[in-house]
Parts: structure tokens; C-alpha cells; sequence
């Protein structure tokens, strides 16, 4: 399955096309990429601490990708997949995790 890199530069272009994929390929799947985690759960943990590390990781650090792919309701991926890339993070003032980065 080829990823369709989406830029400031192709924004606009790219944006179209998945609208015109959507209309056929309704399933849409999600995929993240956060630099690294803050905090990092024990295995065992109680849902409560799980929720509120995820929580804090999401809230103090900057997404870097974000990933879509569609598919039909019978999960074929024929619809496309999309990288949307953030340039916004900046490794001297944002959190990371060295090992994510």
C-alpha cells in the first residue's frame, strides 16, 4: 500500500483527493505519532493511572503525524492512506523522548 506524504506544499491538492476517495471508501482509520512518552506506565497499572499518563503525554507533547487511511465496510484499504507531517515541532523547545525521536 503506497503513503501519500502530505506537506504545506501539497496540502491543498491532496485534501481534494481524500475528499473524493471519502465519498466511495467511508471506514476511516486513525494513526498518531507523538514524540515519545513522558511517562511511561508500568504493565499493571489501574485503568485510572493508564488514563491520566496517556492524558499527560497527550497534553504536553506535540503531534507529529498524523496518519488516515480509508477502506470499504468490509475492510479492503483501497481507499488511500495519508500521512499528514506537523512542522511545527521543534526539538530545542519541545518535549520528546530521545528513543522516539
Amino acid at each position: 500500500m503506497e503513503i501519500t506524504q502530505v506537506w504545506r506544499s501539497n496540502f491543498h491538492q491532496q485534501i481534494s483527493s481524500f475528499d473524493g476517495a471519502l465519498h466511495r471508501f467511508r471506514v476511516i482509520c486513525l494513526d498518531t505519532e507523538l514524540p515519545g512518552f513522558l511517562r511511561n506506565t508500568p504493565k499493571h497499572s489501574p485503568d485510572h493511572i493508564r488514563y491520566h499518563d496517556l492524558k499527560y503525554n497527550v497534553e504536553n507533547t506535540k503531534i507529529i503525524h498524523l496518519g488516515i487511511t480509508l477502506s470499504n465496510e468490509e475492510g479492503n484499504c483501497e481507499g488511500g492512506t495519508w500521512e499528514f507531517n506537523f512542522s511545527d515541532f521543534d526539538m530545542e523547545k519541545d518535549s520528546y523522548m530521545e528513543t522516539s525521536i
